[in-house]
């Protein structure tokens, strides 16, 4: 019994899903790693896109998200100066332009080829 409760343990930590708290003035709210589309940054505010929910503005700055989401497991992509991807909700790829479902987010000219790249990482991770 043990040994079957330390493999069901291990399974449902693997499993758990990730989340980060997003603070604003007396604000707290938090997002799974799964649910966020895409940060979009504007100055010195972070917009988080998020699937269900109006977007969050943050005073931080996006390089700091790129750094914590952009390896393993989530391979977000920074597809230009403003956008961070969560590459779970790209849809499609056409041209210098990145669609997730109707809404499409432009990728920079020098960015191009490693967007393209990470999005081949995550593909192949599954």
């Amino acid at each position: 019994i043990s040994m079957k409760m330390k493999r069901i343990l291990r399974a449902v930590s693997r499993n758990a899903e990730e989340s980060i708290v997003f603070t604003f003035g007396n604000e707290l709210t938090r997002v799974a790693v799964s649910d966020i589309r895409y940060f979009e940054s504007s100055g010195h505010t972070v917009t988080v896109h998020c699937t269900g929910m109006q977007p969050l503005a943050v005073r931080q700055s996006l390089t700091g998200y790129e750094t914590k989401l952009s390896g393993p497991p989530y391979y977000f992509i920074r597809c230009n100066q403003c956008f961070l991807v969560n590459p779970k909700h790209i849809t499609r790829i056409e041209n210098n332009v990145l669609w997730l479902g109707d809404e499409s987010l432009q990728i920079s000219r020098s960015k191009k080829k490693v967007v393209l790249e990470k999005f081949a990482q995550y593909v192949g991770k599954f």
